[in-house]
């Protein structure tokens, strides 16, 4: 049971509902009600009508009517064009989301701040809370449902107008609207973007993260420098963690990338794509290995995604042969001791193949060199 059909559906109509039966036969009757003992389905009164389930001839609402204690659909159309349906009192309940709900669940999971608020002058546009990563700050959350990639365009707009350049982050129910302009303009604005179908699950009847909410957030309020103009031309792109503070993005000019390069040896793996070298161990113990250009960008894929990553799906230039090439540069990028678990690229069993999951141990220190994205 995932939570992917409903976020879904949720996104191609933020009042997603309709008769308890019918919702059950699209979500399934185990994911419907998980949705309605965690509140976030909840009876609103009996459905006036039925969705029409016939394929053939002109769809109709049909109307509920209540006859001798029984619940009758009746076709709405003259001549009748499908058949009636007998429903009782439980299967005619209209259920409705309940966004608040929903806002309280996700901020329980995320662990952010304060109450949930609809914004009244932006459509599909609530807080959820906000994140304080320190004493002082306090970077505001947005859960924002939309339902196609212009509509996220103009939401996305809204809030930076409206935040005046502080930066923050925004939910959405899936990634499949975000476009490339979208994400890149919130990389420069210091915004963090999470599509919740990568990072929410079920654990029982409840909503938890499939990752430390701290990791997911750790980018926020870092602006690349192209938001401030830089003194010298970026010739790489670094993923860099000391082993004490969170993973964060550098982006580097010839002075800093050479000034890193100096500083290799201060962390358990160091990897660079200009010279395609990854040193990785203890000094006295250091190994050095070639990388290719490939296995390089399966892993910057992978230190990019939110949530789970999938190398069969999420790296459609090497699909073929996608899970191969991560395998053997996670061999070469990530510093497990021996046999010893992964300390930087998890193992998820799903359902069909393997996914992985980049969830840094604490300790471990790295910098991930990428050429420039084009």
């Amino acid at each position: 049971m995932t939570l992917t059909d409903w976020w879904t559906r949720l996104e191609a109509g933020p009042s997603f509902g309709g008769p308890r039966r019918y919702v059950h036969d699209l979500l399934g009757v185990e994911l419907a009600g998980v949705l309605e003992r965690c509140g976030l389905l909840r009876q609103v009164g009996i459905a006036p009508d039925y969705p029409c389930d016939e394929r053939a001839g002109n769809h109709c609402p049909r109307a509920v009517i209540e006859i001798d204690g029984a619940y009758h659909a009746v076709c709405g159309n003259r001549p009748i064009g499908c058949r009636d349906l007998i429903l009782t009192e439980h299967e005619v309940g209209l259920l409705t989301t309940d966004v608040m709900r929903l806002c309280r669940i996700i901020a329980s999971a995320l662990g952010t701040r304060g109450s949930p608020e609809r914004i009244p002058d932006l459509s599909g546009v609530h807080r959820v809370g906000s994140i304080i990563p320190e004493p002082g700050i306090r970077y505001p959350v947005y859960l924002v449902i939309r339902s196609n990639s212009e509509s996220y365009g103009e939401a996305f707009g809204a809030l930076l107008g409206r935040q005046a350049g502080t930066p923050f982050s925004m939910l959405v129910p899936t990634g499949r609207f975000l476009t490339d302009p979208i994400e890149h303009q919130a990389r420069t604005t210091g915004v963090v973007i999470l599509a919740l179908a990568d990072v929410m699950v079920l654990a029982g009847d409840r909503f938890s993260c499939a990752a430390d909410p701290a990791t997911l957030f750790s980018s926020l309020g870092q602006r690349t420098s192209a938001s401030f103009g830089t003194a010298g031309q970026i010739v790489a792109l670094a993923l860099v963690c000391d082993g004490i503070s969170a993973h964060r993005w550098r982006d580097l000019d010839e002075p800093a990338y050479r000034a890193l390069v100096a500083d290799a040896h201060s962390f358990d793996v160091f990897a660079d794509e200009q010279t395609k070298i990854v040193h990785k161990g203890p000094i006295g113990a250091r190994q050095t290995n070639t990388a290719t250009a490939s296995q390089f960008e399966s892993v910057r894929l992978a230190v990019r995604k939110r949530g789970y990553f999938d190398p069969f799906e999420d790296d459609p230039l090497s699909r073929v042969s996608a899970q191969q090439i991560f395998q053997r540069a996670r061999k070469l990028f990530d510093p497990r001791m021996g046999r010893g678990a992964w300390r930087l690229f998890k193992t998820i069993e799903g359902d069909e193949r393997a996914l992985y999951h980049f969830s840094p141990d604490q300790g471990v220190s790295f910098a991930f060199v990428f050429l420039p994205e084009p």
